[in-house]
């Protein structure tokens, strides 16, 4: 797996590069996977869509490459609450995988993908629960443009997203 992360982390992001790195070790997936830290939502003239940042003005789009055999990005919601010095976040965990490759030996185990990383997420450092699963392009990337993924829940491809709750304390950052 390829950690696409920033160097140097704070707050969040140096949460999110934990959990990157503990996905790593425990998903036992084959192939090409990139595996993003938080994403940011920026919105154009042509629409919306989730990118990477990674300097200055320069942002990378994910989700829509097909060399890949899996791409992994953190969608953190826009509302943290924080309780003394604890913060309490909720993060979409955003996979899109040519579910053959990344589970060899399996037809169309969709729901091996969604288990495995459950699981794996589940175990991560800092999550305290794990709430829900979506599938389809439209759950998984709704308010954003899709034109370019339209294409993404037809085999090979599948799309899902996991929705967690992590807890830090500003210690931890």
């Amino acid at each position: 797996m390829n950690i696409i992360a920033k160097n140097i982390t704070y707050g969040i992001d140096k949460i999110i590069k934990s959990i990157q790195v503990h996905l790593d070790n425990k998903l036992k997936w084959t192939g090409d996977i990139d595996c993003y830290g938080r994403l940011e939502r920026t919105d154009t003239d042509t629409g919306s869509k989730y990118e990477y940042y990674i300097n200055g003005r320069e942002y990378r789009e994910v989700f829509v490459d097909d060399r890949k055999d899996a791409v992994i990005g953190f969608v953190v919601l826009p509302t943290r609450s924080v309780d003394g010095f604890n913060v309490n976040a909720t993060v979409d965990v955003i996979t899109t995988a040519k579910i053959d490759n990344i589970l060899v030996g399996s037809s169309r185990a969709t729901e091996k993908a969604i288990n495995d990383m459950r699981k794996a997420l589940h175990s991560a450092p800092y999550t305290i629960e794990v709430v829900e699963v979506r599938e389809t392009i439209s759950e998984v990337f709704s308010g954003v443009t899709t034109e370019l993924m339209k294409y993404r829940d037809m085999h090979p491809f599948y799309v899902f997203a996991i929705r967690i709750n992590i807890i830090y304390n500003e210690d931890d950052c």
